[in-house]
């Protein structure tokens, strides 16, 4: 497939008017922080996702910029505790990742523990933040 660059044609430009923030919010990711957002309750978040999962989701959009959470921990706060193994495949589906910052989640002992996109994005995502892991 070629792209066309001499349209002067930002990709941003033909998405609709509901996305305007999603694309202010990925363009300006890496910059700062800013405060969590819960883009599960985005109009334009696919509807796709059993509860647990959209629950997990949910939690990990409350995990702010620079902090990181076990699978244990997560598994807690959406009150199913002992079901980090279930955690664990919510985050492998997340659908919006980096806005829904599953690379925020960290294994046991700090371990990096896996990514869907694979581990080398997941230690560069955490290292923009300044997350510490082994």
């Amino acid at each position: 497939m070629r792209v066309e660059d001499d349209d002067n044609v930002e990709p941003h430009d033909t998405l609709p008017s509901a996305y305007a923030d999603v694309v202010e919010a990925l363009k300006g990711w890496g910059t700062s922080g800013g405060k969590p957002t819960d883009w599960t309750a985005h109009p334009g978040f696919p509807p796709s996702g059993t509860a647990f999962q959209r629950a997990v989701w949910a939690a990990l959009c409350q995990v702010p910029w620079g902090e990181s959470v076990g699978y244990g921990e997560l598994a807690r706060r959406v009150g199913r505790p002992g079901a980090a193994r279930a955690v664990g495949q919510a985050v492998g589906a997340n659908p919006w990742a980096p806005l829904v910052p599953c690379h925020r989640v960290l294994a046991a002992g700090q371990r990096l523990g896996g990514y869907a996109q694979g581990t080398r994005i997941k230690s560069r995502l955490l290292s923009l933040e300044d997350i510490d892991y082994r």
